[in-house]
């Protein structure tokens, strides 16, 4: 995967660039309190992906936007940091702000939004690999102050986007002037071409459906084990599933399940899950023995598992995965 700099990307600047209306519901009159950062939903393209961030997932919320209000179509790039900037400056849509702009004062400043009380907020947007460390924030803070202190009725946030694990952290100043802080986390991620839109939820799906292929799996391992009264199985060790296509449309990372077959204390065999995502098949599980280690691949189509114990000698010849190859590697043992 292709890193970051160390270093801040400030924004930069776009000319000439039309205010972004908001759909929103109606306007808050003048008085109401504006709602605090935690409580936003952003919309953004990050490179290939658009994003929309806002309170945590865990809670029931609803959202502002979705794929079909994002209705840019963007070229596809190879390295997502090299455009991030511009097309965060393009993209940008924030629940109850009215307009969104390239700011056109304050220095350091990269975008000049209304809300929707008609208050002016000026953000400073930071794009990086990971999560700012606190000399990161000290200096964000005195800058803050300076500028919040300078500006007539403007609030003054900076924005930090960790795009590789995808956070937005939001900082601004309380009423006392002091630093608060509020992360947005991934509520949904999706890709836009002109043919379809790929989002999260299908990677999610294909998780789960991982998940429930492998359990079925052990499931017949151990049915075909019944007749070896010397054998036992266990389920109690995990691997970590964390996969590219995950981190990049936010999906937690998964604890699955190792099948150990044991004679006694001692271990045979253990199916450990390797990857879903591979060239050529959905998915693979490494048996691992004393003796070597054995590729089990999926190679079914429309849903229905087709496991295939690749060849020791040859990676291009499978051959069934049944209750009899079993009792070979089990035999060779």
């Amino acid at each position: 995967m292709v890193r970051l700099l160390d270093r801040w990307m400030p924004l930069k600047h776009v000319s000439a660039s039309p205010i972004h209306k908001q759909r929103h519901e109606p306007t808050i009159m003048s008085g109401e309190v504006t709602p605090d950062p935690s409580q936003r939903q952003v919309m953004v393209n990050l490179g290939n992906r658009t994003v929309l961030f806002g309170p945590s997932a865990a809670l029931r919320h609803v959202s502002h936007f979705a794929p079909e209000d994002d209705a840019q179509v963007l070229p596809p790039v190879a390295d997502e940091r090299e455009v991030a900037e511009e097309r965060i400056a393009r993209t940008l849509r924030v629940s109850e702000f009215e307009s969104i702009r390239p700011a056109s004062e304050g220095p350091g400043f990269d975008i000049e939004a209304i809300d929707r009380s008609g208050r002016k907020i000026l953000i400073d947007i930071k794009v990086r690999e990971r999560d700012p460390k606190p000399r990161d924030f000290d200096d964000q803070y005195r800058r803050l102050q300076t500028m919040s202190s300078s500006q007539d009725g403007a609030v003054a946030e900076a924005w930090h986007f960790n795009i590789e694990r995808l956070k937005l952290v939001i900082m601004s100043l309380d009423k006392g002037g002091m630093p608060a802080f509020s992360t947005l986390v991934p509520l949904d991620v999706w890709q836009r071409t002109d043919k379809e839109i790929f989002r999260r939820q299908q990677v999610v799906e294909r998780v789960e459906d991982w998940v429930r292929r492998i359990d079925q799996l052990y499931s017949d391992i151990q049915s075909w084990l019944v007749s070896h009264h010397d054998l036992k199985t266990e389920r109690t060790r995990k691997t970590l599933m964390s996969e590219e296509l995950m981190q990049k449309y936010a999906v937690p990372d998964r604890e699955l399940p190792i099948l150990d077959i044991l004679r006694g204390n001692e271990s045979l065999l253990s199916f450990v899950p390797r990857a879903l995502y591979i060239i050529g098949a959905r998915g693979r599980i490494d048996i691992i023995s004393t003796s070597g280690t054995r590729l089990l691949i999926d190679q079914g189509v429309s849903g229905k598992p087709d496991w295939r114990l690749v060849s020791a000698e040859s990676r291009r010849e499978t051959s069934a995965f049944d209750q009899a190859a079993l009792n070979v590697l089990v035999v060779q043992q």
